[in-house]
């Protein structure tokens, strides 16, 4: 710091050199003292990311390891309770409803899940010994649309049969039929899957939460008014039919759709299995036995 002498006069000129050395030397041990707190910040900034990277992989590790837990599992649902019953004898049964020749030996596990329900039976769970007897019986299912008469309930009552999907999943595919006014969404392998109502539109297998959230992104105005006039011509006939519209008058499976999220709607082979584009990949790759 400047000194001043007894004999100096106090002048604007020197006050404010005085003043800028002060502050020059304060200022500069707070930007010192800031400079360190950042490279600190960087650093820890940099450990989080590295953090946050190994925290996403573990959480996919874990969904891949819950999806494939469940890949020989079905869930049924609106089948009736009874006193006394019994589990296996009840997992046979609902083969046998639907034209499967099932038997012990099929059935890994099988039991009730509680329910979030308490107007409805509580769903029913089977895991098969392998892949190939869980898709013979998801599919014998769908095909034959068993009603809760089988077991003593109303013939009104329809059964349905779902995959059981991982945590992950089950919010994603929640997440998507909040736009199935405009897409099928359906469930195949433990994925999630979904498709426009456009003739000719592709599977698009919906890896999480945010790619369902921005389904609508994936088709332009025009074709929501498409599907939309689509819809409405559907709606406003008086018919029963089986089969649920696409846009340009074509027909598709209704299973893409139903309230169960049936898995397989829309079944062809003529997708692009090999595509390397997972938006165009088919879910219904060649059935091989586990």
């Amino acid at each position: 710091m400047a000194k001043i002498k007894d004999d100096d006069f106090l002048t604007v000129k020197t006050m404010r050199a005085i003043l800028l050395e002060t502050l020059g030397e304060r200022l500069d041990s707070r930007l010192d003292r800031i400079e360190a707190k950042l490279e600190t910040f960087n650093s820890l900034r940099v450990e989080i990311t590295k953090q946050k990277e190994i925290v996403e992989k573990l959480e996919a590790r874990i969904d891949d390891k819950d999806t494939y837990d469940r890949r020989n599992s079905i869930v049924f649902y609106n089948i009736p309770t009874k006193k006394n019953e019994n589990a296996l004898d009840l997992a046979v049964g609902i083969g046998r409803a639907v034209g499967i020749n099932m038997s012990y030996s099929d059935i890994d596990a099988t039991h009730r899940l509680k329910s979030r329900n308490d107007a409805a039976p509580p769903p029913f769970i089977i895991k098969l010994v392998n892949r190939w007897r869980r898709d013979d019986l998801m599919n014998a299912t769908r095909k034959h649309k068993p009603d809760a008469s089988w077991w003593g309930g109303a013939k009104e009552v329809r059964v349905f049969a779902n995959e059981q999907l991982s945590p992950k999943n089950q919010a994603v595919l929640a997440e998507a039929r909040k736009n199935k006014e405009f897409f099928f969404c359906w469930t195949w392998r433990g994925g999630v899957y979904c498709r426009p109502k456009l003739e000719g539109s592709q599977p698009q297998q919906l890896l999480n939460e945010e790619e369902a959230r921005n389904m609508m992104s994936l088709i332009s105005e025009k074709d929501r008014e498409i599907i939309t006039k689509a819809n409405e011509e559907y709606k406003s006939k008086s018919k029963s039919r089986v089969d649920t519209p696409t846009a340009h008058g074509s027909q598709t499976d209704q299973r893409c759709n139903d309230g169960d999220g049936a898995s397989g709607g829309g079944r062809s082979r003529k997708n692009n299995v090999n595509s390397r584009n997972r938006f165009n990949r088919s879910p219904y790759p060649s059935r091989r036995r586990d």
